[in-house]
């Protein structure tokens, strides 16, 4: 997969809700100036109340929700989340079942626990961690019982690391939680990438986080879509690149559906 890069008339970033810049906020910032990319901060509220001038040559930066809003508003379809790629679930180590919160209500009661959930179709929704009693229940509060979850064994993983891919090759590796000297097996690294290029689901610029488990298999932990993720302190310049060849396929491809419809 390749990615046509272009010169971007300007660009929006986003502040937090403290109207500050996070730290990949700033690297992006400092590296547009490098690249004399003019840029303009934003909030949220912005985005929800349709204030931004946005159109195919601008490129957005910020979190998951200002970005699905940005390409609502441009007529995109939002990418599906495709947190566990079905050709990379042989590395998973562990099961993985579709259902709902309902579902995971009623593991709970009758005491199949603890056990992993997060949302299926919106990251949004709650934040991914381990249910182990009905009290967990508290961190769910106001979100349907109907809502599509995942449910995963528990694992503890020895180390956690990012793997950054642009065009389906790899432009960095940080690691980010565990054990600094517990490597990745760079072989099933690599045959992950060329998995997921040989069954189309990668996109042109993500990320794979993978786990080294105590049994030492090197497992995957979750694939990110390129278009808003964490950068673990990435050169900036490849981090910009990256972010900027998902947009670019965002508003190439999305233009494409759009006009076909």
């Amino acid at each position: 997969m390749s990615s046509e890069r272009k010169q971007f008339s300007k660009a929006y970033i986003e502040r937090n809700n403290n109207g500050r810049l996070d730290v990949e906020m700033q690297d992006i910032r400092d590296e547009l100036k490098l690249r004399d990319i003019p840029f303009e901060l934003f909030s949220n509220k912005q985005m929800q109340c349709k204030r931004l001038q946005i159109n195919r040559d601008v490129l957005v930066v910020g979190y998951v929700d200002s970005i699905h809003m940005a390409l609502r508003q441009m007529g995109i379809p939002v990418p599906d989340s495709n947190d566990y790629p079905h050709s990379l679930r042989h590395l998973l180590y562990r099961s993985l079942e579709e259902a709902t919160l309902r579902e995971l209500r009623d593991k709970i009661y009758v005491g199949d626990v603890p056990i992993f959930a997060k949302p299926r179709k919106s990251k949004k929704r709650f934040t991914g961690r381990v249910f182990a009693s009905i009290d967990d229940f508290m961190y769910l509060s106001g979100i349907s019982i109907q809502t599509p979850i995942y449910l995963s064994d528990v694992v503890t993983f020895r180390t956690e690391y990012r793997v950054y891919v642009i065009d389906s090759k790899i432009v960095g590796i940080k690691q980010y939680a565990g054990d600094v000297l517990v490597p990745l097996d760079k072989f099933i690294v690599k045959s992950a990438i060329v998995a997921l290029t040989q069954a189309g689901e990668a996109t042109a610029g993500y990320a794979i986080d993978f786990g080294v488990l105590p049994s030492v298999e090197t497992a995957l932990i979750e694939w990110n879509d390129g278009y808003s993720l964490g950068s673990y302190n990435l050169d900036k310049a490849i981090y910009t690149d990256l972010l900027i060849a998902r947009w670019n396929e965002l508003m190439r491809d999305g233009y494409q559906i759009s006009d076909s419809i």
